[in-house]
């Protein structure tokens, strides 16, 4: 099931093999759905309840994995996360940026999102043996004067109880992710580029 839907001037189709969570999000979104057939840039794989060993709910871009979870509310959030980046210009209250936040022995560190689905491209007993907690937003909110990370107010229209009319609970073997639910200074900045000599 395919829904088209414009935020910020950017239009876009989602498509969800599963028709309850298509059906919440089209509710969770009905300030942006537009009567357009669109092709699907994101794509919601919900996985079928009832069949033996872990199976993963998995957000795609395009055909890129952007997130891979056993708790469908996690892939919800990485996908409104994805939704808040062409309203943040419009902000001013906080230094927003394409970034996550990763943890590891207690320590966290702020790394591009553009990391996260290179990370989910491993598998997560990989990823668990590492140590590395991996987030559940691509956007931070950076207050501009003590220099922390702080919640992100979403700037999306959703209703206040979206996340809580998910068609399906959040399973008891869900693997923790990194939520940023209060201010906290990051003990070190990760960046990509080319090496300076």
């Amino acid at each position: 099931m395919t829904k088209s839907y414009e935020v910020a001037g950017l239009a876009f189709g989602v498509r969800s093999n599963s028709e309850a969570f298509a059906a919440w999000l089209d509710e969770a979104l009905v300030t942006y759905r537009i009567p357009d057939e669109l092709p699907s840039y994101y794509s919601i794989l919900v996985a079928e309840e009832g069949k033996p060993g872990k199976r993963f709910h998995v957000l795609y871009g395009e055909t890129k994995v952007l997130a891979r979870s056993r708790d469908l509310a996690t892939i919800a959030r990485v996908l409104f996360s994805q939704l808040e980046l062409p309203l943040l210009p419009q902000r001013d209250d906080a230094i927003y940026a394409e970034m996550a936040v990763f943890a590891s022995n207690g320590y966290r560190a702020l790394a591009p999102g553009l990391l996260l689905p290179l990370l989910e491209a491993h598998s997560h007993r990989e990823i668990e043996r590492s140590g590395v907690v991996l987030p559940c937003s691509t956007t931070v909110a950076i207050d501009p004067d003590s220099g922390d990370v702080a919640p992100m107010p979403t700037v999306l229209d959703l209703p206040a109880d979206a996340l809580q009319r998910l068609p399906r609970p959040q399973t008891d073997d869900a693997e923790p992710r990194v939520v940023v639910d209060g201010p906290f200074t990051i003990d070190a900045v990760v960046s990509l580029g080319e090496p300076i000599d």
